[in-house]
């Protein structure tokens, strides 16, 4: 995919085509309207500020969780009610503790719930492997290119929904500790990445948006 160009199929700003079909895995349909709520629940409302390249890569994110859902699907791996409230449960007590601004009842749980049924299938996937030390050994010595690793940085964001707020909580952060960032990422961001202080993980080049990406490395 020509990374100057958007991804196709893909609008965001037309409502007209919120029923375009973007992609399609064996008998499911994603259609754009898909896409734009999984936008929404990773970065927020604010989406006109994505560049072409940072949909497409989102869109690639979005058609790779998409495969690994229908493979969990496949193989009859789904969340039980339990699993559901149990996370749930866990979920608001952590958004309680911490003083956020945002509860449970606001989030998009169904991403939250994909998010979660893709760990369980990851887990299920790893948990009875075992690998001798001989064999890690045999393969990393005919695979050391693979294990050559660009740059990585450990990304933390605060969302707001408009540039005042942005603006505002920028102000308030000069020369702040991390445990300050923390703290104000858990009272004030809309993201799901909130309770966790604002912590998105590491990333290598190419995983995040441009724009992110301009700052970060």
């Amino acid at each position: 995919m020509n990374e100057e160009e958007s991804s196709p199929g893909v609008n965001l700003d037309d409502p007209e085509k919120k029923n375009y079909i973007i992609i399609e895995i064996e008998d499911s349909a994603y259609l754009n309207s898909d896409f734009e709520k999984y936008v929404r629940g990773t970065f927020g409302r604010d989406q006109k500020a994505l560049t072409p390249v940072s949909l497409s890569r989102l869109l690639d994110k979005f058609i790779e969780e998409k495969l690994v859902l229908q493979s969990a699907s496949s193989q009859n791996i789904s969340l039980n009610w339990e699993e559901k409230q149990e996370y749930l449960a866990k979920l608001s007590s952590e958004l309680k503790s911490e003083g956020s601004n945002i509860s449970v009842e606001e989030m998009d749980t169904e991403i939250l719930f994909d998010r979660l049924l893709i760990e369980k299938y990851t887990y299920v996937l790893v948990k009875d492997i075992e690998v001798k030390e001989e064999e890690a050994k045999e393969y990393y010595n005919l695979h050391k290119r693979e294990f050559l690793r660009s740059q990585r940085v450990e990304a933390s964001q605060i969302l707001v929904e408009t540039e005042d707020q942005a603006i505002e909580v920028m102000e308030s952060m000069k020369n702040v500790s991390e445990e300050d960032f923390r703290r104000i990422a858990e009272a004030v961001s809309i993201g799901l990445e909130a309770v966790k202080g604002g912590k998105m993980g590491v990333f290598e080049m190419g995983q995040l948006p441009f724009e992110m990406e301009q700052v970060l490395f």
